[in-house]
C-alpha cells in the first residue's frame, strides 16, 4: 500500500472516495472542496492506494475555533475518513 497526499494527479480518485462517504454532495461541489484543500495550508488529505486502486482517504484540518473536548488550539480535526474499500482490497 502507498499513502499519497491529495494532488492534481489523484484529485478525481479523491473526489470519488469522498462521494462514497458523502453521496449527497455533487461531483462539482466535492471538486471545489478538493481544490480548496490543495491550496489551504490548514488542510490536508491523504489517499491510500493498493496496487493501482485508491481504497481509502482521510481529510484533516487545523481548527482554531471550538472543538469539543479540546483545551488548546489549533486542534487537528478529522473532517472525514473512509476505509470502505480497504476490506475488499486488502487481505
Amino acid at each position: 500500500m502507498i499513502i499519497e497526499s491529495l494532488s492534481p494527479h489523484n484529485l478525481h480518485a479523491g473526489i470519488h472516495l469522498m462521494l462514497g462517504l458523502w453521496p449527497h454532495n455533487s461531483f462539482e461541489e466535492t471538486h471545489t472542496d478538493c481544490q480548496a484543500i490543495l491550496t489551504n495550508r490548514n488542510e490536508a488529505c491523504y489517499l491510500v492506494k493498493n496496487e493501482e486502486v485508491y481504497i481509502a482517504f482521510v481529510h484533516i484540518t487545523l481548527r482554531y475555533d471550538y472543538v469539543e473536548g479540546a483545551e488548546n488550539t489549533p486542534v487537528a480535526y478529522i473532517e472525514g475518513m473512509s476505509a470502505g474499500k480497504m476490506r475488499q482490497s486488502v487481505s
